[in-house]
């Protein structure tokens, strides 16, 4: 009896000791093989480029009409932007993201975004998808896409297959908040405020949410809109010039986007009309260089007024300008002087270059009044002219301009550069 028990129990130890023999050869199998994989998995993370709203190719919200703007109708806007969703390697094998044989259309039926959006799935590269829109998107609008795994390649682990983004509010920006001489009418001005929005915007009740007042009493406007219900122009009705300064103020309340799905913040904007004595005056006079249609450097002078002058002022009449000497008789020795506007006297403009000025057409910020004069001062040294404005100019809605001014400016001269004309190349020297 006894042995026969020392047999089963060394047969129970034998049987005992094959069995946790194959679970470690299975266990170390299991090992294996996981590690195996893995050393063959790709790790990578999604990366978004959010799209973001179109823009006018055109930057000009508005043309001038006899000194008199107007809502720019010619402007294009630019396609709907794309969204891009791309996936870079974090560790492992430098494997594709998606199947190398995914088409457009198989990207279409794996890819789903939400709220749904018309517009065309692709794959530019196989870690890339992109999807375009066929409309604009939507303002204040959160989108999921979903990425399905039928797209990945096999051996990649994304850390991410669901992303979300939202597109940007709408936003209204005051372009222009100004008076401009009434058409047709002497001694009025008319209030104008472009407003321009991201989006386009909700025009059923826009003119129920802006409210004009010129000192403190509300004051009659119309309202129109550009063809792509991004702009608005507001114009009061004409405004008499008084002996006082008078005070316009706009208020816009908040405007819902066209999909109604958000709203801009309130807008206040003012301007001073000033009084029948101060309306017509220079504001500043400057000088510059700009290149001519032909890409030529001109020297310009730029006279900035508060009104438009008379249509075919005779400005040889008003603006005069002399090129003053190098030197200061009293200091010969100094390279060049430095004049200042109490030096000019009778004597020193007896000694002066009269500057031929040559009135141009320039193209001006909307909103301003500015007259452009060409002249031509070639010289190695800075070089000061001295200008001279007289008074009684007349404005084109019949105010006179009372005061005149003079002051000194240093020359501008045209930054040295090499334009190539015809065909020709650059060599460099050795």
């Amino acid at each position: 009896m006894k042995k026969k028990n020392k047999k089963s129990v060394g047969g129970r130890i034998r049987t005992a000791l094959v069995i946790a023999i194959s679970a470690g050869i299975v266990a170390a199998s299991g090992l294996y093989w996981m590690g195996h994989r893995g050393a063959h998995t790709t790790k990578m993370d999604a990366y978004i480029s959010a799209p973001t709203k179109t823009n006018f190719t055109d930057d000009a919200s508005t043309v001038l009409s006899n000194n008199f703007p107007d809502i720019n109708n010619n402007r294009e806007l630019s396609k709907p932007a794309t969204l891009r969703i791309s996936y870079d390697s974090v560790s492992g094998p430098n494997n594709s993201a998606f199947k190398y044989d995914s088409s457009n259309t198989k990207v279409a039926e794996n890819v789903k975004i939400s709220p749904a959006i018309r517009g065309t799935w692709k794959m530019p590269s196989p870690n890339e998808i992109t999807f375009t829109p066929e409309q604009d998107w939507p303002a204040a609008t959160k989108f999921t896409v979903k990425i399905g795994n039928n797209l990945f390649t096999r051996d990649v682990r994304p850390n991410r297959s669901t992303i979300s983004f939202k597109t940007e509010p709408i936003v209204a920006t005051t372009e222009i908040f100004n008076t401009y001489a009434t058409p047709g009418e002497k001694n009025s001005v008319t209030g104008v405020a472009i407003i321009s929005f991201n989006y386009p915007f909700q025009t059923r009740d826009f003119a129920d949410k802006v409210s004009m007042k010129l000192d403190g009493r509300y004051i009659d406007f119309t309202v129109k809109f550009d063809r792509y219900m991004r702009t608005a122009m507001i114009q009061t009705a004409p405004i008499q010039i008084t002996d006082e300064p008078q005070t316009l103020r706009m208020k816009l309340n908040r405007i819902s986007d066209a999909d109604e799905k958000s709203r801009t913040e309130k807008i206040t904007a003012k301007t001073i009309i000033n009084s029948a004595d101060d309306f017509f005056k220079i504001a500043d006079v400057t000088t510059i260089t700009a290149d001519d249609k032909f890409g030529n450097p001109q020297q310009l002078l730029l006279l900035n007024t508060t009104a438009a002058a008379k249509e075919n002022t005779n400005w040889s009449k008003y603006i005069t300008a002399y090129l003053l000497p190098k030197k200061k008789a009293s200091e010969p020795d100094e390279d060049v002087h430095a004049w200042a506007r109490d030096e000019i006297t009778p004597e020193i403009i007896s000694k002066s270059e009269k500057l031929a000025l040559k009135h141009i057409d320039f193209v001006n910020p909307a909103g301003t009044y500015q007259y452009a004069f060409s002249y031509d001062v070639s010289d190695d040294v800075t070089r000061y002219i001295y200008v001279d404005i007289a008074p009684d100019m007349q404005s084109e809605n019949g105010f006179i301009m009372k005061n005149g001014m003079n002051t000194v400016m240093s020359v501008a001269f045209p930054e040295r550069s090499v334009k190539i004309v015809g065909r020709g190349a650059l060599l460099s020297l050795r």
